[in-house]
């Protein structure tokens, strides 16, 4: 429970130092760096490295969004295109009549040879290949 307060004050300290930066003007900052002595190149340099951080840290942020959501999407299509083992198994006993370049793998399923695992390998490496 102790913790619990210490965190909320915590919280709350940082929340009004946030709202007293936010509150100051650009004129009370240059008079703070200057009182302590700071040139206004130092000045320049500290913001352009605030300004710089944060726009890395914006664009990782963007970038992780981005691929959390092409995740997101190629599970979804991944989930949605799956087959049936035993549809599986159709096609490429078809792919033995269709497409003949590429029949050693469905002859090999014809003799009953691959597992359920090869039988989808098998697929989808025909399907990659165009076979229909």
């Amino acid at each position: 429970m102790a913790n619990q307060k210490k965190r909320r004050e915590l919280d709350n300290l940082a929340d009004a130092m946030v709202d007293n930066l936010f509150e100051i003007s650009d004129e009370e900052v240059l008079e703070e760096f200057l009182e302590e002595g700071r040139g206004t190149s130092e000045i320049n340099s500290i913001f352009n490295s605030i300004a710089e951080t944060a726009k890395a840290e914006a664009g990782r942020a963007r970038l992780k969004a981005h691929r959390d959501l092409m995740m997101a999407e190629k599970a979804v299509k991944v989930e949605a295109n799956v087959p049936s083992i035993s549809d599986v198994r159709e096609f490429i006993a078809r792919a033995a009549e269709k497409c003949p370049d590429y029949t050693q793998a469905a002859r090999n399923e014809s003799a009953g040879g691959l597992s359920d695992s090869d039988a989808f390998l098998v697929y989808f490496d025909l399907k990659e290949l165009g076979c229909k």
